[in-house]
C-alpha cells in the first residue's frame, strides 16, 4: 500500500486533481480572486472528465503493483482522490464558497465512503486487544428463555395495539399534519435543504412512521376538522410502524444483553422493559422521545460489550445506533460525552497496568473516533438536509442547543486529555492512574451511597408532604422554575419522576443491585453496569441543571430503561444462586402475569402511570401527553345532536374527535361574549394550576376582573363525566355542565 502511495504518477495525478478543485473554488469566489474568469460549467465539466479518465489510468498504475486485490485498488484510488475532495470541503464549509448541490452531495458521500474503507482496513489488520471470554450458560440456545421473551413481546404488542388510534397526544398534530408528510414531499421534490422536520431534528420519527402515508393522507383531514369518523384509522396507520419498529429493537436489546449478562438477567430485562407502562406509553406516541430511549439502551449495552470484550463489531453497533439517536434528538450528544468519559474510566475497572495505560487509551481513543465517525456517517446518509448543509453535522454535536453552553469546555478538556497522552509517553496518565487505582473503590462507594441517599431524600420529602422541596410546583414549570429555586432543588427534583415512574419491584431491585455492587469486591460486568448507569444518571441531571431545565418524564425517558437494566441485574443475581435457580421459570411467568394485570388496569393510559408508592394527592406527570381526549369526545358525541353543542376546553386535543363546536380561547372579551352559550367545559389537572394562577394574577392587578376560570376546577362543580387515568385522584379530566357554573362575575 505504501509503495503505491509513493508512486510518482499517482501522486502527480492526485496533485493535479487537488489543483483543479482549488481553481474551481477560486472561480466560484470572486472576492478571493476577482480577476480569475473561466466559464464555470466548462471548468466543472473538464474536472469530472479528468477524474473519469485519470481513474482508468490510476487503476492501471495500482494494478501494476503487487497489491492487486480489489479492496486495495479502491482504497488507494480513494486516497489519491481525497486531497481534491478535501479542497472542496474546505471551500464549501470553511470559506463558504457557493457551489452546486451535486458537488456538495458527492463530496460528502465520498468522505463517508473513504472513511468506511479505512475502517474496514483497520478492522482486518487489528484483532481484538483482549482474548474473548469463554462461553457461559447465557450463550446457550435456551428455548425456555426465548419462549418467555416471546411472551413478553406478545404482552407489549397486545397492550400497545389496544386502542392505538383512539387518542390524540400533545405535539402529535405537528408531526401528523405537517412534519411527516412535508418531509417526504421534500424528499420527492429533491428539496434537500428543507428535509428537516423539526429542530429535534426527528428524522427517524418521520422515516419510521412514513409507511402509514401509503394508506392515509393527513391532508384529507384538514388538521382534524374533516372526516372525524376516520381519524382513528389514520392515527393507527401512522403509529403502528413505530410500535412494531420498537418491538423489533427490543429483540436486538435482548440478544445484546444476553451476550453481556447471565441468561436470567437478559430475560428479566426484556420482560420488565417490554411491560414498563411509561415506556409502552411513549412508544405509542409519535414523538422523537418514543425512539430515543430504545436507541440509547442499545448504545449503552453494546458499548459496555465493546469495553468488556474489545470486539469492534460491538463498537460498530454503538456507532450505528448513536447515529440514529442523533437523528432523533440533538440532546443525545450527551451520549457522546458519556462514552468518552467511561472510555477513560474503564481501564481502572479492568485492572490495567499503569505502565500500559497510554497504549490502551490511545487505542481506545482510535476506536472512539471510529464509533463517532460511524455515528456521523449514519446521521449524514439518512439526513438529506446535511447533504447540502454540512454544518448540520455540527448542530447535531457541539453546536446543539443542549451542548452549546458547554462545548468549549469539553473541547478544551478533550485537547488536554489527548495531548497528555503524547507527553513523555503518557507519564501524566500513568501517575494519575496509579493514584486512582487505590481510590476507585471509594469513588464507586461514594456514587452508590449518593444515589441511595438521594432516593431516601425523595421518599422522605414525598411522604412528609413536600417538607423540603415542593416537587409538584417545580416540575410544573420545567423551563422557567430555575428563576425561583436553587440548582440543588432542580437536581433533587429530577429524581422524583424517575423514582415514582418505575414500578415498585423495579425500584426495590434497583436499590438491591446497587447494594450488591457496593458489597462486591471484584469489578464484574454487573458492577460496572451499575456504576456506569449511576454515572450517566448523574451526568444527565447535571446537564439539565446547567441548561436550567427540570427533566419531566418525557425529557428523561432515556433513563427508565437504564434503571430497569440495573434492576434486572439485581433480579438475575437472585436467580443465579443455586437455591433459586429452579424458580426462575415460575417467577418469570408470575412477573408476566403481574405485568398483564398492571397494564390492564391502566386501560390504555400507560403514559399517565405513577407508582402505587406515590401518595394520591401528588402526581409526577404534570405535563401529560393528553390521555383521555378520545373518551371525553366520545361521551359528548353520544349526546343528542352533538353537532349543535358548544364546548370550551383547556386541552385542544379533544377537538380532534368532537363533532360539535370546540373552542379553547382565553381572550377576555371573547369569553365574556361566549360564556352564556357554552354548554360544557372540559377541564384537566394538566391545566388547573395554570388557569388558577392566571386568574389570581388578573385579580391581583384588577380586583373587579370578571372572568373566573378557577371556578371550573372547584371539586364541588357539577361534574357530568370524569376520567381518572391510572385511578390516581391527582390526575383527572372532567366535563362540567356549563349551565351550572358561571365563570363571569
Amino acid at each position: 500500500m505504501r509503495e503505491i502511495l509513493h508512486n510518482k504518477k499517482g501522486l502527480f495525478i492526485s496533485g493535479i486533481l487537488a489543483i483543479l478543485s482549488m481553481i474551481i473554488m477560486l472561480c466560484k469566489s470572486p472576492t478571493i480572486l476577482p480577476a480569475f474568469s473561466i466559464k464555470y460549467t466548462i471548468l466543472l465539466g473538464s474536472y469530472f472528465f479528468y477524474i473519469l479518465s485519470t481513474c482508468i489510468a490510476l487503476w492501471h498504475v495500482i494494478s501494476s503493483s503487487r497489491h492487486t486485490r480489489w479492496f486495495d485498488k479502491i482504497t488507494v484510488l480513494s486516497m489519491l482522490i481525497s486531497p481534491s475532495v478535501l479542497v472542496v470541503l474546505i471551500g464549501i464549509d470553511i470559506a463558504h464558497i457557493p457551489v452546486s448541490q451535486i458537488y456538495m452531495i458527492l463530496s460528502g458521500f465520498f468522505v463517508v465512503f473513504f472513511g468506511t474503507l479505512l475502517i474496514i482496513r483497520y478492522h482486518l489488520k487489528n484483532p481484538p486487544l483482549l482474548t474473548p471470554t469463554t462461553s457461559h450458560d447465557h450463550k446457550a440456545h435456551n428455548y425456555t428463555s426465548l419462549l418467555l421473551v416471546f411472551g413478553a413481546l406478545c404482552i407489549y404488542l397486545y397492550f400497545g395495539l389496544h386502542h392505538l388510534g383512539k387518542e390524540i397526544y400533545v405535539d402529535e398534530k405537528l408531526w401528523i399534519y405537517s412534519r411527516i408528510e412535508t418531509y417526504w414531499e421534500n424528499i420527492a421534490s429533491h428539496d434537500w435543504v428543507n428535509t428537516r422536520p423539526s429542530d429535534k431534528p426527528g428524522i427517524t420519527t418521520t422515516i419510521v412512521t412514513g409507511p402509514g402515508l401509503f394508506f392515509y393522507d393527513p391532508s384529507d383531514y384538514d388538521r382534524g376538522s374533516k372526516n372525524k369518523d376516520d381519524l382513528e384509522h389514520m392515527f393507527y396507520a401512522l403509529r403502528l410502524p413505530q410500535l412494531l419498529f420498537i418491538g423489533m429493537l427490543l429483540i436486538v436489546a435482548f440478544f445484546l444483553a444476553q451476550k453481556l449478562y447471565a441468561r436470567t438477567t437478559a430475560t428479566f430485562f426484556l420482560i420488565l422493559i417490554s411491560c414498563s407502562p411509561l415506556l409502552l406509553g411513549i412508544s405509542r406516541i409519535i414523538n422523537p422521545d418514543a425512539l430515543l430511549w430504545i436507541f440509547f439502551i442499545i448504545c449503552f449495552i453494546s458499548y459496555i460489550l465493546y469495553l468488556q470484550k474489545n470486539y469492534l463489531s460491538y463498537l460498530y453497533i454503538t456507532g450505528i445506533f448513536l447515529g440514529l439517536a442523533l437523528l432523533t434528538k440533538y440532546v443525545s450528544n450527551i451520549f457522546i460525552l458519556f462514552f468518552f468519559l467511561i472510555t477513560f474510566i474503564d481501564p481502572l475497572l479492568h485492572h490495567t497496568s499503569p505502565k500500559n495505560i497510554a497504549f490502551i487509551l490511545l487505542r481506545r481513543l482510535k476506536h472512539f473516533g471510529i464509533m463517532l465517525f460511524i455515528a456521523l456517517s449514519i446521521f449524514f446518509v439518512l439526513y438529506p438536509g446535511a447533504w447540502v448543509r454540512h454544518d448540520r453535522l455540527l448542530i447535531a454535536t457541539i453546536y446543539s442547543e443542549a451542548f452549546i453552553s458547554t462545548w468549549k469546555y469539553f473541547f478544551a478538556l478533550l485537547c488536554f486529555m489527548i495531548g497528555m497522552l503524547y507527553i513523555k509517553k503518557g507519564i501524566f496518565y500513568e501517575k494519575i492512574y496509579i493514584f486512582l487505582f487505590s481510590h476507585i473503590r471509594t469513588i464507586l462507594r461514594i456514587s452508590i451511597t449518593l444515589m441511595c441517599s438521594i432516593i431516601a431524600i425523595v421518599l422522605y420529602n414525598t411522604y412528609t408532604n413536600m417538607s423540603l422541596f415542593d416537587f409538584s410546583h417545580i416540575i410544573e414549570s420545567p423551563k422557567s422554575i430555575y428563576r425561583d429555586v436553587s440548582s440543588i432543588a432542580i437536581f433533587i427534583t429530577s429524581f422524583y419522576p424517575l423514582i415514582f415512574g418505575v414500578t415498585p419491584i423495579v425500584l426495590i431491585l434497583f436499590i438491591y443491585a446497587m447494594l450488591l455492587a457496593l458489597k462486591n469486591k471484584t469489578y464484574t460486568t454487573s458492577t460496572k453496569t451499575v456504576f456506569y448507569g449511576i454515572l450517566f444518571i448523574f451526568l444527565y441531571y447535571l446537564g439539565s441543571v446547567i441548561n436550567n431545565v427540570v427533566p419531566i418524564i418525557r425529557y428523561q425517558i432515556v433513563l427508565y430503561p437504564l434503571v430497569i437494566l440495573i434492576a434486572s441485574i439485581g433480579l438475575g443475581h437472585l436467580f443465579n444462586k443455586s437455591l433459586f435457580k429452579k424458580w426462575f421459570i415460575p417467577f418469570a411467568c408470575v412477573l408476566c402475569a403481574i405485568s398483564i394485570l398492571q397494564l390492564s388496569q391502566l386501560t390504555g393510559y400507560y403514559f399517565s402511570y405513577s407508582s402505587p408508592l406515590l401518595p394520591n394527592k401528588f402526581i409526577i406527570n404534570s405535563k401529560d401527553m393528553g390521555d383521555g381526549n378520545y373518551e371525553i369526545a366520545q361521551y359528548l358525541n353520544a349526546l343528542p345532536h352533538p353537532e349543535k353543542i358548544l364546548v370550551w376546553t383547556d386541552k385542544a386535543g379533544v377537538c380532534q374527535f368532537f363533532k360539535g363546536t370546540c373552542i379553547s380561547i382565553t381572550k377576555d372579551q371573547s369569553i365574556i361574549d361566549l360564556a352564556p352559550t357554552i354548554d360544557y367545559y372540559i377541564v384537566s389537572q394538566n391545566r388547573q394550576n395554570y388557569f388558577t394562577r392566571l386568574t389570581q394574577q388578573k385579580l391581583s392587578h384588577d380586583p373587579l376582573y370578571k372572568i373566573r376560570f378557577d371556578k371550573l376546577y372547584d371539586p364541588h362543580a357539577t361534574i357530568v363525566y370524569e376520567i381518572i387515568p391510572n385511578n390516581h385522584p391527582g390526575q383527572f379530566m372532567r366535563i362540567i355542565d356549563g349551565t351550572k357554573v358561571n365563570i363571569i362575575q
